[in-house]
């Protein structure tokens, strides 16, 4: 899938990460190593029929090959950027390709480089065209609503991390692409489970990841204690404790202390004053990801349609990702 671009009016599109193997020869280098490079990049037939990777400002050309080609990988990840080729010369689509290295020095980890490629719909791309043959592509296309970015540096950079791991691990190596896994073959032998309306919840609050503080800062607290001048917070209380206290608050001050407390903020979303009516857990946690998905600051930005690619020029061209196929957004609209 692909993220949401930070303004889906100001440039349309859809941004998409391949995970890529890092090469010394463009990376920039610092006192620690490899540091932080971004290069414009283009990708190219050869004369053998085959794809590169021209760097024109470092004059240097890389044969396409997946993260794992040194141990023989088996993944679509050479078929994607063949198709995607396909689509830029039958000017379908246009791509700007950049080429991204990321140093993970502070966290005792080896860089890490992704072809980062913004795609959208070609100016001169034909009405009716069939895209079917390119379904493998388009499918990374649709924007992910449900994707929502946390604000803790620490719970970032952990997604980031898992992210970057199930890419390394997939078919397509498209980070964030959660649609090609390598499954095991004990789990292809496994029956279909039944569905378990709980689980469903429980997956949505995990991926959505709403921001939050901790209860407790444990070592923040020990430090506090230890002092002369002992300084207790009413967030030290245990949460089935602070869960109590915001039940018996009305709409109007539960509002105003969320409005200068996370903590409570992120409590909140659990509780409907009024609501005379004992929700089990599994209820709690579909109700938080309602209210969040229908706060202001979601509701109030432009968010890009998930199945449709739009032009960033003047025209009504686009890319129905249902359908496969090019069209003009007012037919489709006037359907």
């Amino acid at each position: 899938m692909a993220a949401p671009t930070s303004s889906a009016a100001e440039r349309p599109g859809r941004t998409i990460e391949l995970l890529m193997p890092v090469y010394e020869e463009v990376c920039s280098r610092s006192a620690d190593g490899v540091a932080a490079t971004t290069a414009y990049v283009s990708i190219q037939r050869t004369a053998d029929d085959w794809l590169q990777l021209v760097f024109p400002f470092s004059n240097v050309r890389k044969d396409v090959a997946c993260v794992n080609s040194g141990s023989n990988c088996r993944c679509n990840f050479v078929r994607f950027l063949w198709s995607l080729l396909v689509l830029m010369e039958r000017r379908v689509v246009r791509v700007d390709a950049t080429y991204v290295v990321a140093p993970r020095g502070a966290a005792g980890l080896s860089p890490v480089a992704t072809l980062r490629l913004h795609v959208r719909v070609h100016y001169d791309a034909e009405c009716g065209t069939s895209l079917k043959d390119f379904g493998f592509v388009l499918c990374h296309l649709q924007a992910s609503m449900l994707s929502v970015v946390p604000h803790n540096q620490e719970t970032r950079e952990k997604d980031v991390a898992a992210a970057l791991e199930d890419a390394k691990t997939s078919s397509c190596h498209v980070v964030g692409c959660k649609l090609h896994r390598w499954e095991s073959l004990s789990s292809m032998t496994q029956s279909n489970p039944r569905l378990n309306l709980p689980d469903v919840f429980d997956s949505l609050t995990s991926q959505i990841g709403v921001d939050q503080m901790e209860v407790r800062d444990d070592a923040t607290y020990v430090v506090r204690m230890t002092r002369d001048k002992k300084q207790t917070f009413l967030t030290d209380l245990p949460a089935n404790v602070l869960q109590r206290i915001i039940c018996f608050m009305n709409a109007r001050d539960l509002a105003l202390l969320s409005c200068v407390c996370s903590l409570f903020q992120h409590m909140a979303y659990e509780v409907v004053p009024g609501l005379n009516l004992v929700l089990y857990e599994h209820q709690r946690r579909s109700l938080k990801w309602m209210l969040h998905r229908e706060s202001p600051s979601l509701t109030c930005s432009p968010q890009p349609h998930p199945f449709i690619l739009s032009s960033e020029f003047d025209t009504d061209s686009a890319i129905d990702l249902v359908d496969d196929k090019v069209i003009y957004e007012s037919a489709r609209d006037g359907k």
